[in-house]
């Protein structure tokens, strides 16, 4: 796909965040009413005993968002998709996620237009802000559950940098302050031998020092979704 149309334009990931899901839950326990103790199971513990009702409702979930929201025919969030390919990928717990390449129409396209106009399209469509609580109680809510990266074990790994070792985080946080998008040198980003050092990000987007642990993510479908999704 990508030697026939490109470089995709996003790499999106939606998960199931059964935790956080009531209706999901709310329906397991409903289809399994009979089981014993059903009412006192996790969230986890409802997943590994139905995994087909939890398949059912994730593709249900997944291709609605899909079908009205990243390709609507009227006002599509990220612009006319023009190709796509995903993946359904399942954790050891049953709960399903998806990874998404989407080529969108007429987006900017690193090494081809300027950047500006690359910057200007990440701009439109990707976020790192902390929304304010009391004119946007909702989406401050949901960045505040789903979008802060708080480290721990296993994304902290080893480096070796001038023969001394250091643990950072794998995923890049905390992220650098910008006062505007940044573009880093695609040469950089992809020749990093990431035994020795963590990879570069090609960009940076525009955040403050309250931001620094803000995954990228994208506000429509963030609030459409309510589950964990990332965007890059």
């Amino acid at each position: 796909m990508i030697r026939s149309l490109g470089p995709p334009t996003l790499f999106l990931t939606c998960s199931t965040a059964e935790w956080f899901c009531d209706a999901l839950i709310a329906h397991l326990r409903t289809v399994n009413s009979t089981v014993h103790g059903v009412d006192k199971m996790t969230p986890a513990e409802l997943c590994v005993m139905d995994p087909v009702t939890v398949s059912l409702h994730f593709q249900k979930k997944w291709k609605a968002i899909f079908s009205k929201l990243i390709r609507s025919k009227t006002t599509p969030i990220f612009g006319e998709v023009v190709d796509f390919f995903w993946r359904i990928e399942y954790q050891a717990r049953g709960a399903p996620h998806v990874h998404c390449l989407l080529w969108i129409k007429d987006a900017a396209i690193i090494g081809r237009d300027s950047t500006e106009e690359v910057k200007a399209y990440i701009d439109k469509v990707i976020s790192s802000s902390k929304p304010d609580p009391n004119t946007s109680p909702t989406l401050s809510g949901l960045v505040n559950w789903f979008q802060i990266h708080r480290c721990n074990n296993y994304c902290r790994k080893t480096f070796k940098k001038n023969g001394r070792f250091y643990k950072r985080c794998r995923f890049g946080f905390p992220r650098p302050v910008m006062a505007e998008t940044q573009l880093n040198d695609v040469v950089d980003c992809l020749a990093v031998d990431r035994s020795r050092h963590p990879r570069k990000r090609l960009y940076h987007v525009q955040r403050s020092s309250d931001e620094v642990n803000i995954n990228d993510y994208n506000p429509a479908l963030l609030l459409d979704n309510e589950s964990n999704v990332d965007v890059q």
